[in-house]
């Protein structure tokens, strides 16, 4: 059952996903009886002689994403669940971002907003760094339809202005 379960993390990897349908057959046989590749060949295609399935195994222990495929099975390397620092994943993640509160801003382009409106910035933040590429105004936008241009327009330069955006900004640039 270990195995079995080992087996489906294993296929959901992007290396196993780079491997052609005849390796992931040899390789899922293998994994399943006693570890030989060799053997799994000659299963897999009867009509070879021990010498060539012996050389075909060989010449696929020897390709990098069958030795990857093999040190994830083995457990030598672990598949970590936390994501990539750089990753989108791992900035929505962080506690800078997951602590920004919503901003409360007065615009005055359209004259009729009270003492307050109310922006996500989290919201805001994962628009503007995925379906908006990058576009403050369309993210703001997005989330508030209801704006006219000049209100989206003040609504992003105090977005922009805010410190902690700020912050969020550095951290997908790099800075730690």
């Amino acid at each position: 059952m270990t195995a079995e379960l080992g087996m489906a993390r294993l296929e959901t990897t992007e290396v196993w996903a780079r491997l052609n349908p005849v390796l992931k057959e040899i390789l899922t046989l293998a994994f399943r009886t006693d570890g030989d590749v060799t053997a799994a060949v000659r299963i897999t295609h009867p009509h070879f002689s021990a010498q060539r399935a012996e050389a075909v195994a060989v010449s696929m222990l020897a390709s990098a994403d069958v030795q990857a495929v093999l040190l994830l099975q083995s457990g030598a390397v672990v598949l970590s669940t936390t994501p990539e620092p750089g990753t989108l994943e791992h900035l929505f993640l962080r506690p800078e971002f997951r602590t920004l509160e919503p901003l409360k801003i007065r615009l005055h382009a359209d004259d009729i907003s009270d003492a307050g409106e109310i922006l996500d910035l989290q919201q805001v933040l994962r628009f503007y760094f995925t379906v908006a590429r990058d576009d403050l105004r369309a993210a703001i936008g997005m989330c508030r339809p209801d704006w006219d241009q000049p209100s989206v327009a003040e609504a992003a330069k105090a977005v922009y202005e805010n410190e902690k955006v700020r912050r969020i900004f550095a951290l997908r640039r790099g800075a730690e």
